[in-house]
């Protein structure tokens, strides 16, 4: 618990917050960083990143910030956060579709996920913000780890 701040070694790292307010820097390489609790700020540096989200973001309502999502490049797991929502889990790629979305606004993208994933009734709750990520680019997100990641359109 607390506020971490971890800074990979450039190497391919895995970097895990906790369940403060945490900054992580994965630095170069292929790393993996998971923010746990809190408001976490997010950096993968250069390399294949993958940034995990806490189911928590759908409860507290407090995104994560993630500085440098690489279109094509990076990955959004969704997945455990996904996995919370029981039955209502998606379980195709077109479920992944309707139960998340991303838009763009004030000079972000901002991943939605809708509280109730398939269920009816649900609203949408934002989970993560992408700085520096434009309109039309395109996202990949894991929504379950036995499919392949699921792609939105920055709308």
């Amino acid at each position: 618990s607390g506020d971490d701040n971890l800074l990979g070694t450039g190497g391919n790292d895995t970097l895990v917050g906790g369940a403060g307010n945490d900054f992580l820097d994965g630095a170069a390489g292929n790393d993996i960083l998971i923010g746990g609790l809190g408001f976490n700020h997010l950096t993968g540096g250069s390399g294949n990143d993958t940034f995990v989200i806490d189911p928590s973001k759908l409860s507290v309502h407090v995104a994560d910030v993630i500085a440098d999502y690489t279109p094509g490049q990076d990955v959004i797991d969704l997945s455990d956060l996904l996995k919370s929502l029981g039955a209502g889990a998606p379980t195709t790629d077109a479920q992944a579709g309707s139960s998340i979305d991303v838009t763009f606004s004030g000079g972000a993208a901002h991943v939605m996920v809708d509280n109730n994933g398939t269920a009816a009734g649900g609203s949408m709750v934002e989970v993560a913000s992408l700085t520096g990520v434009a309109s039309g680019s395109v996202i990949s997100i894991l929504y379950d780890h036995n499919q392949p990641t699921h792609t939105e359109t920055v709308t």
